[in-house]
């Protein structure tokens, strides 16, 4: 962050410890103490702390909170509730997609952890998208889902932005009229869902369901579209670097080639 410029609303800047020994290898301005640390060394810490943020921001909710997201693993959705005040509302409104839950983005088991707590409840939406997580009158909103790569709790952390809305922001008030379609989730439905998750033959992908796992992975879904007939299907990256499909989804267009290898 440049001199003089404050760290944005929600952020701080600790002044890094020097290392005991300094690398004088290391690239100019990326940290090491032979250099003052630069606005891109700045940012890099700054994006990883989005879940940080979430954290305060629900832990300050006195009536209702709203957790939006299409993707939620449960050692994270374990997390956000341990911070929020147990008088507080929760609604939690996701989707079970079985492709997503064969490959392991979504945990069924956010059902149990949802019904566990008083005055809270789990709602699903089969086309959401946005990502909202209401805290009373205030809005976080951006590209992050309920996952620790995307808040920035494990290694190797996606970018992803979080940005604060007012609630009578009119986009996020149409959104929410819109989020009110959801259904609650039955355990009908989450066995039904999982009964078609463990038909498909696909890889599961070791997402790290707990937040806490020091040596869990980080990983996303490489994909690319590969025609097969007249359409297209979604191509899962196994390691090896082989590719499996998801029968019946297609993906947004992610390039072409070869799939990055896993492990």
């Amino acid at each position: 962050m440049p001199p003089g410029r404050p760290a944005p609303i929600g952020y701080s800047i600790a002044p890094q410890p020097r290392p005991a020994a300094c690398c004088r290898s290391a690239p100019e301005g990326d940290g090491c103490c032979a250099s003052p640390p630069t606005r891109g060394w700045h940012i890099r810490h700054l994006m990883r702390r989005d879940g940080d943020r979430l954290l305060g921001h629900l832990a300050a909710a006195r009536s209702r909170v709203l957790l939006c997201a299409p993707f939620i693993k449960v050692g994270v959705l374990r997390s956000l509730l341990r911070v929020i005040p147990s008088q507080v509302e929760v609604e939690v409104v996701t989707r079970w997609l079985p492709p997503e839950v064969a490959v392991g983005v979504s945990d069924l088991e956010v059902f149990d952890l949802v019904a566990a707590r008083r005055g809270a409840t789990l709602k699903l939406l089969d086309r959401l998208h946005a990502k909202i997580y209401l805290s009373d009158g205030n809005a976080l909103t951006g590209s992050a889902n309920l996952t620790g790569p995307a808040l920035g709790w494990l290694p190797n952390a996606n970018l992803e932005l979080l940005i604060g809305l007012d609630r009578a922001d009119a986009a996020l008030e149409a959104c929410l009229w819109l989020v009110r379609e959801a259904r609650i989730a039955t355990d009908t439905e989450r066995d039904r869902v999982r009964d078609l998750a463990n038909s498909l033959k696909v890889p599961r992908l070791d997402l790290a369901s707990d937040v806490e796992s020091a040596t869990a992975p980080c990983l996303w879904l490489p994909k690319l579209r590969r025609r097969v007939g007249d359409g297209s299907v979604l191509m899962v990256a196994q390691a090896g670097g082989s590719a499996a499909p998801l029968p019946g989804v297609r993906p947004y267009p992610s390039g072409e080639g070869r799939l990055p290898r896993l492990g």
